[in-house]
């Protein structure tokens, strides 16, 4: 993969965590945090929806059956990992007793919001 191809992935990936945020605004969530990077791993939102922290990874692909399915194993227990690391730092201070994780996959066109993904 040449600079060209991997800047326009990088863009890509941006416009895909903005879009998956407006879809989250638009449902009552509160967006904390875009590109949250820990020792654990990237997050790409995270999330305030009433009393639940919400990490969520969002996945842009040609297909949206594609994208449902591009979550791997590895990657979930990063997530899980960065996202309990979060949640001891964001319980107290904001009133969260709960946390989930998120899948928002998006296609040309197609966009799926998939609660309690893992």
């Amino acid at each position: 993969m040449n600079k060209k191809q991997k800047l326009r992935r990088v863009r890509k990936g941006h416009y895909g965590e903005v879009i998956a945020a407006i879809l989250l605004i638009c449902k009552g969530y509160r967006v904390i945090h875009r590109r949250l990077r820990s020792p654990l791993g990237e997050v790409d939102l995270l999330a305030q929806h009433g009393k639940t922290l919400v990490v969520v990874e969002v996945k842009w692909r040609a297909e949206l059956e594609v994208a449902i399915y591009a979550v791997s194993k590895k990657q979930q227990v990063r997530l899980q990992r960065a996202g309990e690391a979060l949640f001891q730092q964001h319980a107290f201070e904001r009133e969260i007793d709960t946390l989930r994780f998120d899948v928002i996959c998006i296609a040309p066109f197609k966009i799926k919001h998939i609660q309690n993904a893992f």
